[in-house]
């Protein structure tokens, strides 16, 4: 095999730096929607089963419907739907607790609680990083 001149050598470093690079951005920016999508559902579960909307057993109900309605569907079980509400009361000082956003919260029986996304700070001190970098196990199943 001939020789590969050092400037094809130093193209494929460049190119392989930036597929990695690339890969590395793509798998973030995964598990920052991830952990979005958990804060959101976590934050629904727990403005609705705390504030007493739903009864023992919901849990069950809803995890079992998700199963039901979208086959091979993993990581929505009873367990993760509560490590979600934990995940959400652990971080809830996301939420804009201005007296706009508390209005948005109440609730009448014939209103639904929107699943938002959180409204991330922007204040010194707040540790974005660790939460945008979080590794959130919601596991498999039950």
């Amino acid at each position: 095999m001939d020789k590969i001149d050092p400037k094809y050598l130093q193209a494929v470093e460049l190119i392989k730096t930036a597929i990695l690079q690339s890969q590395y951005n793509a798998i973030r920016l995964a598990n920052q929607e991830q952990l979005k999508l958990y804060f959101g559902i976590g934050r629904y579960i727990s403005e609705n089963s705390r504030a007493g909307y739903w009864g023992t057993g919901t849990l069950e109900i809803i995890s079992s419907q998700l199963k039901n309605d979208l086959p091979g569907l993993m990581g929505f079980g009873v367990t993760s739907l509560k490590n979600m509400r934990k995940f959400y009361e652990a971080w809830a000082s996301l939420e804009d607790k201005s007296a706009t956003a508390v209005a948005d919260l109440q609730n009448t029986e014939n209103e639904r609680i929107a699943i938002r996304q959180p409204k991330l700070p922007n204040f010194g001190g707040f540790p974005l990083n660790e939460f945008n970098g979080c590794e959130f196990y919601v596991g498999s199943g039950s």
